[in-house]
């Protein structure tokens, strides 16, 4: 297997935002998705850089992802989970309340390919919960959603392995990286610390943000005290790191051949082109 190398160094993309997140790949259409919470819109950018907007007042939509013909946002505002349809940008509720109980803030989410689906239910800010803990909840597709995990720290990003057998999830309250296996629909076994944040010092908030992997089953995590992108093997061997001028979000590998990762940092969007291509 080929070591990871940077191909064309880290470039900025476009700018003028006020916070950007949740980036995903729209391959049928080629572009990039990716929120803007405080602006409460979800933005298309093309490959030449063009910008538009997808939906407006989407209630400070968070981590996205492509599911079939739709787009699933992490609403926080609303406290739910959303879906909008690519052509007609028709929504839906995919989830909304636990127990009768709206959710705290929902943001970031994972898709198997079955459609079933694993979201991180934190809150940020000076809102109180309206869930009495911050946890991990599983939505079987078409179903109701349960927990998973059931009690975090600001858990926060979220992915699935290439095999779907196991569930990434990076806190944002503490330095590590989590590994669960999965042993059945929302079923998982006990929690594996496969990373910990170099240099956090103590601080506040000492974890990450979102993270994506590549076809080799690496797994790129975004560290914003660090202003770094941190690329890891499945055990957590770190790979490669990418410096940013601002305080990364999130990533997702896009372009025509997937091998260009874009991250949202802060008020911009940035994209490095690696030896690897998207998962």
């Amino acid at each position: 297997m080929e070591d990871l190398k940077i191909v064309e160094p880290l470039r900025l993309v476009r700018t003028g935002f006020q916070f950007t997140e949740g980036p995903i790949w729209d391959a049928k259409h080629k572009r990039l998705l990716f929120s803007d919470i405080p602006a409460n819109r979800i933005y298309a950018l093309d490959p030449a850089g063009e910008l538009s907007v997808f939906a407006e007042n989407t209630k400070a939509a968070n981590g996205l992802a492509i599911y079939g013909d739709e787009v699933f946002a992490c609403q926080g505002d609303a406290g739910m989970v959303g879906a909008y349809h690519l052509e007609t940008k028709a929504h839906r509720v995919v989830a909304d309340t636990y127990e009768g109980v709206r959710f705290n803030a929902p943001n970031d989410l994972a898709i198997a390919k079955n459609g079933d689906l694993y979201f991180t239910d934190p809150k940020f800010g000076d809102g109180k919960l309206t869930q009495p803990k911050m946890s991990v909840y599983f939505v079987p597709k078409g179903g109701k959603a349960r927990m998973a995990i059931p009690d975090l720290p600001w858990p926060n990003g979220i992915a699935y392995s290439l095999d779907e057998k196991t569930l990434y999830v990076h806190p944002t309250g503490d330095a590590f990286v989590r590994a669960y296996a999965i042993e059945g629909p929302g079923k998982l076994g006990p929690e594996r610390r496969i990373f910990e944040t170099p240099d956090h010092g103590g601080r506040s908030f000492p974890g990450g943000d979102g993270m994506t992997l590549d076809a080799d089953g690496n797994l790129y995590v975004t560290v914003p005290m660090l202003k770094q992108m941190i690329a890891l093997d499945s055990s957590g061997k770190i790979l490669l790191r990418v410096d940013l001028p601002e305080n990364p979000t999130n990533c997702t590998f896009g372009g025509v051949d997937r091998d260009w990762l874009y991250i949202t940092a802060s008020s911009s969007v940035f994209a490095v082109r690696l030896n690897k291509k998207g998962r």
